[in-house]
């Protein structure tokens, strides 16, 4: 069974069992080869599947299962049996759990056994992703004094037809939002880290010196891609596919050697698991100990700060907390959750910190510091929830909330803009700007959740309480920003999938981790009928045109029928 997630023909047990109307499928079930009803329930093969052993975990405690889906995603079981913990530093955690069961749980309804049905099947047309009209494009004359190091690539106009569709299934593989224009011929692209960029196409100016170019079939089409907003590292490695997808096309055996090369473009779905990230630390380590003063050896230091991990830690606190102090001042705003981001990022940091960031993050604890912690999650859960903080209303008060000329212009406003009710009032200038700190504070919270599912068994020997601990970050998500719930919050996201893909799909990521984690708030999105259509919906768009969120909604859809 291939695992190309392009490739839909080869997949009807995951897409089918999601929301076909078959009576005679079956629930997906976690051990594959079985026939119910004459339809075959399959699942990926082993080596799609990353998966720990049960024994090597501590029983009771969370592990990671072979999930339905074809990435690599780090999940949490639901508990075997329940153990005994030793409580994390939370302030009033003990006291609060006890005199507030019942305002945690405002949602519990009798019927939650009741089975819940499969989602409806999906009223699209039959183009798995959006594509341009290339019967009505039209390819604008490349300007005079056009820089040409701007030009990323040029062909022949008859592969004009190979090259769209091929950018148009690799948008969809690479999750990047578009608005594809036929006239002219152009797109606006956003990806999934809240990256712009615009792509246009431009023809050369006929001339009779070059009989080439009066010629249909041979007229050199040239293609550009123009960073709008967002990291341009990041914006790079997309440019970078973008053009060898395009030479892809152009080139012999266009069609297969696309699909192939996909599998190599990059993508969200991998993502390492606890231990081939503590085999790269050891590897540094090893690497470090080498040039190690033989006077500090055998000391718990990091071999290239010289700080022990605990140092480390409140260094980091400190200076979030020192951030937080000047809330008029936007860019430290920005600083704390950028430092957030790449603090709980298993990928650019050590384990100690990534834990140390997703503890701050979900109980507000820290080493010998709970009190800045504290200020710290109250300050990132006031962005998550309202995308403002409180003075902020007064500081814009007189400021008149119409565009100018300048913020009229496309050039200068976001190409997909969000429209919040939290925000409605402000200056559009700080619209824009606090939805970009909200896509960043969605992002620390999916990194947080799934660092709890790679290093679970550290956090246990620390004596953390995971089982827990979504439920104390949802109380305590509600409690800290004045009774708004964040399940409210995400299920915004869910439905505004359409206009923000990227923050839907990190929402439904979210939503998922912290199903898995806390049962709670499972049965709270099975009973709930908004729910349901809005991950539907999600679904559907997601298969359209970006395959993170189909993918992302089906597991979540999949975790709450279980």
């Amino acid at each position: 069974m291939s695992s190309d997630p392009s490739n839909t023909n080869n997949r009807p047990s995951q897409e089918d069992g999601f929301n076909i109307n078959n009576p005679h499928l079956a629930p997906s079930r976690r051990s594959g080869g079985r026939r119910r009803g004459g339809v075959g329930i399959e699942l990926p093969d082993e080596q799609d599947v990353q998966t720990n052993n049960p024994s090597e975990s501590q029983p009771g405690g969370a592990i990671f299962r072979a999930m339905l889906m074809f990435g690599h995603e780090p999940a949490l079981l639901k508990e075997q049996r329940a153990p005994v913990y030793k409580s994390a530093p939370v302030s009033d955690s003990s006291n609060r759990k006890n005199s507030a069961d019942d305002s945690r749980q405002p949602f519990l309804s009798a019927d939650l056994k009741r089975e819940l049905p499969p989602l409806p099947a999906p009223t699209l047309s039959n183009t798995s992703y959006l594509q341009w009209n290339k019967g009505s494009v039209e390819v604008q004359l490349l300007p005079m004094y056009f820089p040409k190091n701007n030009l990323n690539h040029k062909f022949p106009q008859k592969y004009l037809g190979a090259v769209l569709d091929c950018l148009s299934e690799l948008f969809r593989h690479l999750s990047i939002q578009a608005k594809l224009r036929d006239s002219p011929l152009s797109a606006f692209l956003q990806t999934t880290e809240n990256v712009e960029f615009y792509l246009v196409f431009f023809h050369e100016k006929p001339s009779p010196r070059n009989p080439s170019s009066t010629d249909p079939e041979n007229c050199m089409i040239y293609m550009s891609v123009q960073r709008h907003k967002g990291d341009q590292m990041t914006a790079n490695r997309y440019f970078h596919a973008i053009v060898e997808a395009a030479k892809e096309a152009t080139g012999a055996g266009a069609g297969e050697s696309v699909k192939r090369s996909f599998r190599s473009l990059p993508t969200h779905r991998n993502t390492p698991n606890a231990e081939e990230l503590l085999q790269v630390e050891r590897l540094v380590v090893r690497s470090s100990e080498r040039s190690e003063d033989p006077a500090t050896k055998g000391v718990d230091t990091h071999g290239y700060t010289k700080q022990t991990p605990k140092d480390m830690i409140q260094s980091s606190v400190a200076q979030l907390h020192s951030w937080i102090q000047t809330p008029r001042r936007l860019d430290n705003r920005q600083h704390v959750l950028e430092y957030l981001a790449v603090m709980t990022d298993v990928k650019r940091t050590m384990s100690s910190s990534a834990i140390a960031g997703a503890l701050l993050v979900l109980q507000g604890c820290a080493p010998d510091m709970n009190d800045e912690a504290k200020e710290i999650q109250r300050f990132f859960l006031t962005i998550l929830q309202y995308r403002a903080l409180p003075g902020d209303r007064a500081m814009f008060e007189g400021m008149s909330t119409t565009l100018s000329n300048t913020e009229e212009d496309i050039e200068m406003r976001p190409y997909f803009p969000e429209e919040a009710d939290e925000v409605q009032g402000f200056p559009s200038f700080f619209v824009e700007y606090m939805n970009k700190l909200f896509h960043l504070a969605l992002q620390v919270l999916v990194q947080s959740l799934e660092v709890v599912a790679c290093f679970h068994k550290q956090i246990v020997d620390d004596g953390a309480n995971i089982l827990d601990m979504a439920s104390d970050f949802l109380f305590s998500a509600s409690e800290l920003a004045c009774g708004k719930e964040l399940y409210t919050t995400l299920l915004e996201c869910v439905n505004r999938a359409e206009s923000k893909l990227s923050n839907a799909y990190l929402a439904c990521k979210a939503f998922r981790l912290l199903a898995l984690a806390c049962p709670t708030l499972k049965d709270r999105l099975k009973c709930d009928d908004a729910a349901r259509t809005s991950i539907e919906n999600a679904y559907n768009i997601g298969k359209s045109c970006h395959s993170l969120l189909k993918d992302e909604s089906f597991q979540l859809w999949e975790t709450v029928r279980q």
